[in-house]
Order: structure tokens, then sequence, then C-alpha cells
């Protein structure tokens, strides 16, 4: 069955992979905080062991509480128990609750300082993390000074109790009631061990309470950093397509000027040309018309050789309009078809008011 790892083995894991000295890192390359100074390790950046002289531990079980509202129960629990007037505190978190570590963060940067030491970016590890760890049951760890009692569950302590010397028998049996251990599970001998034994790396990872409180923060600022970053991607990816689309506007824009300064005398002969062809088209309708004279013979081709005479000829470009006397026997429609017949002269028609002595007037269009 696949297990997803929880976010203490992934950081462990993470810190494994990027820090090789955490592999085999142990007490004796940190930096130890003892209750009268500080012992240097041979390196300046090595972790800070908070002797368990120096610290406070307390369980807060917390198994009803969900998860999102876990920190915010413990920041209240730290407001009642203030160990210290200035404290730090480091935690581990577990499904029964909480481990809390607190110590002294006035005197902690006081020590620093007297050793020469960066405390703003100190990776503190309390000596509580450190020793052997088990699974279920009680310990009696030896530490740099004192002991500590240590009550485990599913592998995280949920009890801790420092002595500056080994305690006795009733002290040690109290301890284990204090933290509700039942009877069967408890162990009235005090396990012996003078020497404290931290072979490894500790046992949990413990993260700083400011760390955890500024991680909501941090998260917000990383997705607002996110955010704009994927907004600045497309921005600049677009900022570059409209600088590409504007150098080929101008390069357009350089070409059509280029273009039209060499069609300038083309584009001066077309107009010279449809000026002439205005000019040409006047004139061609102007010759279009026949000749005076050649329209006097198509008339006396059209007449009735009946006897009819022309009085009056009128014409003013394709007007035309003819008095006309006709023969006595001849009806006046003749005429107007003769004329019609040849093709030249359309829509003729009598005019009444043109009529004459004795003859009357037509009225023509010449089409040629």
């Amino acid at each position: 069955m696949l297990t997803v790892p929880n976010w203490e083995q992934t950081l462990r894991g993470w810190r494994n992979f990027h820090w090789p000295w955490y592999r085999t890192w142990c007490p004796e390359q940190a930096h130890w905080h003892l209750p009268d100074g500080v012992r240097l390790a041979p390196r300046r950046g090595a972790p800070h062991v908070l002797s368990r002289a120096l610290c406070r531990c307390r369980f807060f079980p917390c198994p009803q509480v969900p998860e999102r509202e876990r920190l915010s129960y413990v920041r209240v629990q730290l407001a009642v128990w203030a160990p210290f007037e200035s404290a730090d505190h480091a935690l581990v978190m577990a499904p029964e609750g909480i481990l809390v570590m607190a110590w002294d963060a006035r005197e902690f940067a006081d020590r620093c300082e007297a050793a020469g030491l960066s405390a703003r970016e100190a990776r503190i590890i309390p000596e509580t993390l450190l020793g052997q760890p088990r699974q279920e049951g009680v310990s009696c760890q030896p530490c740099e000074i004192g002991m500590e009692g240590r009550v485990w569950r599913h592998g995280r302590v949920v009890g801790s109790r420092w002595w500056p010397q080994p305690p006795g028998p009733d002290e040690w049996l109290n301890f284990q009631r204090s933290v509700g251990l039942p009877a069967p599970l408890q162990h009235p001998d005090l396990p012996t061990g003078n020497a404290p034994t931290r072979l490894g790396p500790p046992w949990a990872e413990a993260r700083r309470l400011s760390h955890l409180l500024e991680r909501p923060r941090l998260l917000l600022h990383a997705a607002l950093a996110l955010g704009l970053w994927c907004l600045i991607l497309p921005t600049a990816w677009m900022t570059v397509q409209w600088l590409g689309v504007q150098q080929s506007v101008r390069e357009l824009a350089g070409q059509a000027q280029h273009t039209e300064r060499e069609a300038r005398p083309l584009l001066r002969a077309r107009d010279d040309a449809l000026a002439d062809l205005t000019s040409l088209e006047y004139l061609l309708a102007q010759v279009r018309h026949p000749a005076p004279l050649t329209l006097l013979a198509h008339l006396s081709r059209q007449l009735p050789d009946d006897g009819s005479r022309v009085l009056e000829l009128e014409w003013e470009r394709n007007r035309l309009r003819l008095v006309l006397e006709p023969a006595a026997d001849t009806p006046r429609t003749t005429y107007v078809k003769a004329l019609e017949k040849g093709g030249w002269l359309q829509n003729v028609r009598e005019v009444s008011q043109d009529r004459g002595q004795g003859g009357f007037a037509l009225v023509a269009e010449v089409a040629g």
C-alpha cells in the first residue's frame, strides 16, 4: 500500500539530501549552551544544542483539536504557561498533541554575543531531541548536566522531567504517575547509566514557534509572488510580440512610402490619362452625331413621296424639330412612322403648339 510521508519525514529527507553534514552530525560538532556559557564547536556554522538544564518542556495533549487550529490552541496555552519572561519555543507535532520546549531567548542571545556567534540565524536543537528514541514506554536519559525522564508514545515524547541529580524511587514513580502512565507500564526501577547516549541525528524535527507563525504569511507571499510571476511571463511575452508587430508595421510603412515614391510618376500619368479620356468621351459624343447633309438625305429618303414639303428644320444637339406640309390624302401618323422607321430618330411626336400655316410640327431625338 502506498503511503504518503508526513511533513516531518519530508523535511528530514530534504535536509539529508541538501546538507551532507546532517547525515553524519553528532553532538560533538555543535555549539553546546550550558548554564555557565557556550562550548564552541570546530565549525562556526554548526547547530546550537541547548542543555536540558536551560529548557522547560511540556506536552499539550490536543487530539480533538483540528489540525488547522492547533497552533492557535498552543499559543493560548503558552501565554498561560510562560516559563520565561522572554521565551522562545520549539515544537514537535504529534497526532496526540504537541511537545513544547521553551528557553530564555534573551539569555540565549547574551551567550551567543559573549561567544562571538550570531543568534539570529542559529539552528537550535534542544537536548531533549537527542538520545536513543523509543516507540513506547518510559526512559531515563543521562544529559550533559543531570538526567531527564521521558515518556514515549508512538515514537514521540509525551512527557519530560529534568533532575540535576538522579531521582529517587519515589520521584521516579511520581513522574510516571503525573504524566498519566498506566500502572502496568510504569517502571519502579530507575534505569542505570551515567553516560549520555546521543548517536545519530535528533529523533524528531523541532520547528520554531516564530517560524510556524510566519509560515502562513510566507505562503501568502509565495503565492502572490507566483501569481505575479505568472502574470509577468505572459505580459513579457505579449510585450515582445507587440514590439515585433511594431517593428513590422514600421518596416511595412517604410516599404509603402518607398513604393509610393516609385509609383508617383505612374499615378500622375494615370490621372492625366483619365482626364484625357474624359475629353475624348466628350469629343466622341460630339463626333458621333451625323452630319447635317447626311441627316437631310436621310429625311428625304424616309419621308413619303407624296408631294409633302419640309417647311422648317431646326437641329440643336440631339433635338430635331421640323415643320411639314403634308399631302392632302396622307395621315400624319404616316410621317411619324416613316421617320422612326429609319432608326436615326426616336420618340417622334407631334407638337400642337408649334403648328404653322397648313403644316404641323414634329419633334424627335437624333440617335445617330
